[in-house]
């Protein structure tokens, strides 16, 4: 199996089915670079030993990919493994 058939058996992302507070945290959460933090002021920025309350990320390795191709709305990756799939199906 190569990589675009196994992108082919991942499912369509369906907005109607949840909350627009899910799928913000689904679709935007550390995507995009925090324009605030760039200018050494985000004043959502955690300290230390506080939980952080900015959604977009200061660091590369905070970064995610958004998980659904806007475009098609098929989802890109899936964060674990299904139990039932294999590349042979």
């Amino acid at each position: 199996a190569t990589a675009f058939s196994d992108v082919q058996l991942l499912p369509f992302w369906n907005a109607e089915q949840e909350s627009a507070e899910h799928s913000k945290a689904i679709l935007e959460f550390r995507v995009n670079r925090c324009p605030e933090f760039q200018r050494c002021a985000c004043a959502k920025r955690g300290g230390k030993g506080k939980d952080e309350q900015c959604y977009d990320y200061h660091f590369e390795s905070q970064r995610r990919r958004c998980p659904v191709d806007m475009t098609t709305g098929q989802l890109l990756y899936w964060d674990s493994a299904c139990q039932a799939w294999s590349s042979g199906m």
